[in-house]
């Protein structure tokens, strides 16, 4: 076995065999499709591909040229800060769509003035329902269909 110590830098081989560059570029393309996929639609580089990539950056590193630790903590931090805004985004998500419910359900027996977003035209009337389509949450008020954004104002019923 020979002395690492004495290794000339000369004498080492540090090119990829095509093997290897061919397992790399296979490696950096399912990266890449992870990453994003043409005409704009994008999906997330999760964890496990995050430390493919590193791991595979890692192997094919210069030996005599290694990347610096702060650039390994650089990129790990990148990581934890990407993590914890897609985290805190999906949270965002929910709080919006769980206010935008209860704001949709606070409005039942009530009167509201709203617009038609469809006609133009004001809506008025008591909401008997509240349904949601995609996600988001409209008010029966009549027979129409009136979004939440539409209303712009609420009124108590007060009984005599």
């Amino acid at each position: 076995m020979p002395d690492i110590a004495n290794i000339e830098p000369s004498n080492l081989n540090l090119k990829m065999s095509q093997l290897e560059l061919n397992k790399t570029i296979l490696q950096v393309d399912e990266a890449n499709k992870k990453i994003g996929k043409p005409g704009g639609v994008e999906t997330e580089l999760d964890q496990d591909a995050f430390f493919k990539l590193l791991v595979t950056q890692l192997s094919h590193q210069d030996p005599m040229n290694p990347m610096e630790d702060r650039e390994f903590v650089s990129q790990m931090a990148q990581f934890s800060s990407l993590n914890y805004m897609k985290n805190m985004n999906r949270e965002m998500q929910n709080f919006i769509r769980s206010s935008e419910s209860s704001l949709a359900f606070s409005f039942l027996g009530n009167h509201v003035d709203a617009v038609d977003s469809v006609t133009q035209q004001p809506v008025s009337g008591e909401v008997s329902s509240v349904f949601f389509e995609g996600g988001r949450p409209f008010l029966r008020i009549d027979n129409k269909t009136v979004s939440v954004d539409d209303v712009s104002a609420v009124h108590k019923i007060v009984e005599k």
